[in-house]
């Protein structure tokens, strides 16, 4: 009975070892992230579409572009997501609160959400008498990151932006935005409008 009892402990121990492995090995593949800074601008583009009933539909989709500026960005997104069967109308160019970007080189990812941090830090001011005092001063910093929850983008910020930060900061809001995906210098959107555009007509397919 002695033996049983032992060798039960044994494979209760194992099966703890290979859960908590497999945690870390989840953690280590969530947390395969890059955070680097550069010029974007979101742009919003507009485009028919025929559905599966033969009428039209004008669809609106937001993508991030690295850019020089609006005129580079507008042509970036022309040349991505103009397809053979069907034109696109940039709608709106707008620069974005936030300069850094954290990408989930996972591949399979498709939400971005926008994370609003709260810096505090002590400044020094000049007093009407000629002296010196301290302040305490808030700013609130924008980031936008690539993550599958609200919860992985917050682990993001903690795990990757802000890790090496000796800042005194804080998560003040997260928010799923509507961006569809981040057009990077030299990179490309792998044809992502083409991609849904399969998808939707398939699951129409399966709902006839």
């Amino acid at each position: 009975m002695q033996g049983t009892h032992e060798s039960s402990v044994m494979t209760n121990v194992r099966d703890v070892i290979v859960f908590i492995n497999f945690k870390s090995s989840s953690k280590m593949a969530e947390l395969n992230l890059r955070n680097r800074s550069g010029f974007w601008i979101e742009g919003s583009i507009e485009y028919t579409t025929t559905n599966e009933k033969g009428l039209q539909k004008t669809m609106t989709e937001k993508y991030c572009v690295e850019a020089v500026d609006f005129t580079q960005a507008e042509a970036r997104l022309r040349a991505e997501m103009n397809c053979a069967n069907r034109a696109i109308k940039i709608k709106s160019v707008v620069r974005p609160k936030y300069g850094e970007i954290c990408f989930n080189d996972q591949g399979s990812i498709e939400d971005f959400w926008l994370v609003k941090v709260a810096v505090t830090e002590e400044v020094e001011v000049k007093t009407r008498k000629g002296g010196v005092k301290t302040k305490t001063k808030v700013r609130t910093r924008a980031h936008l990151v690539q993550a599958t929850s609200d919860v992985s983008a917050r682990t993001a910020i903690k795990e990757v932006v802000y890790k090496d930060s000796t800042e005194d900061w804080e998560i003040v809001n997260i928010t799923k935005t509507k961006l569809l995906g981040v057009l990077e210098r030299d990179k490309h959107l792998d044809n992502l409008a083409e991609e849904r555009a399969k998808k939707e007509a398939a699951d129409a397919e399966l709902n006839k």
